[in-house]
């Protein structure tokens, strides 16, 4: 039985007062069942992306060119930028003849690209070559900086872990200038051709129609940064993935293909280059609708893993 009203008044004062929470009321709010749902999966099409792509490259030059990226913001975690609870995700076009100056950062980034016939990534000093579908890897305070010098355009899709980053308020950054590049590990692999991963799917085993291969760091077999794992999901003509659900952030960019996903409540149809959030612990199933899809997912399972925190089932 509570104290009576005044006394209970006075409680609710001094709790003010103090910035106290009383967790007997919203105990419920904090110790959930499983994990929220209050950020559903969110679909960018291509189509639509594509049109402010355009744009940006027509009307922001000079300085403001260095970093004229769109980021992808899920509409339900704001005020935070982020894409999936930690992962954020943003679509970068560089001209021909154009250049970034270096820089580097606490977060880590992996790139797709999207679209491109030459021009490079700079890691750390090292060229990584941007070309269609080719996968690129910028570790934690590595410098890099971007270069056209082919004569097309070159875009990508960086996808980085900023959100978890800042949640652990470690951003750090420095935009130079560069004195002196860092001699890379013997065996560092920043680039990881998209003609390497085809031969890769093709000898992988298929399991009802479906091939998966995971990017991995050379020196030591894990994910390419430790925040985030990245692979490449083939789906054949009309098969689907089994429904799967894992308690860690993922998002999907769609390398080549057409198809439908279901995610939770959601059901996205896509085709190349859409890209789409699955949230924890969503029930997830993937449907090749044309021919052979390849799909890029990437998530951040290996810290849940760390801190025991991650869980999966499959149906």
């Amino acid at each position: 039985m509570n104290a009576p009203a005044p006394e209970l008044a006075l409680l609710e004062d001094e709790m003010e007062r103090q910035s106290l929470i009383p967790l007997w009321r919203v105990y419920e709010r904090v110790v959930t069942h499983e994990p929220s749902l209050d950020a559903p999966s969110h679909h960018w099409r291509w189509q639509d992306l594509e049109r402010a792509v355009k744009l940006t490259t027509a009307l922001v030059h000079g300085k403001d060119a260095d970093h004229r990226v769109l980021v992808l913001k899920h509409p339900k975690l704001a005020p935070r930028v982020a894409t999936a609870n930690n992962i954020l995700a943003a679509v970068q076009c560089v001209l021909p003849g154009e250049k970034t100056s270096p820089h580097r950062h606490t977060p880590a980034a992996v790139r797709l690209v999207l679209e491109g016939s030459g021009g490079g990534t700079f890691v750390d000093g090292v060229r990584c070559e941007m070309r269609s579908g080719d996968f690129i890897v910028t570790p934690n305070w590595t410098w890099h900086c971007h270069e056209n010098d082919s004569g097309a355009p070159v875009t990508w899709v960086d996808i980085l872990d900023v959100p978890f980053v800042r949640a652990a308020n470690n951003v750090f950054g420095d935009m130079g200038p560069v004195t002196a590049y860092p001699e890379v590990p013997p065996g560092s692999q920043f680039r990881f051709p998209w003609t390497d991963m085809v031969k890769r799917l093709e000898a992988a085993p298929a399991m009802d129609g479906v091939r998966s291969v995971r990017y991995t760091n050379p020196l030591d077999g894990g994910p390419v940064i430790p925040t985030l794992e990245a692979g490449v999901l083939e789906i054949a003509a009309g098969r689907s993935t089994r429904p799967t659900r894992m308690s860690a952030s993922q998002l999907c960019v769609v390398i080549e293909g057409s198809g439908e996903s279901r995610v939770g409540e959601a059901r996205h149809a896509w085709s190349a280059r859409d890209i789409f959030t699955m949230p924890e612990w969503s029930w997830i199933e993937h449907r090749a609708t044309g021919e052979r899809a390849r799909l890029l997912v990437i998530d951040d399972r290996n810290f849940r893993k760390i801190l025991g925190l991650y869980r999966e089932e499959i149906q």
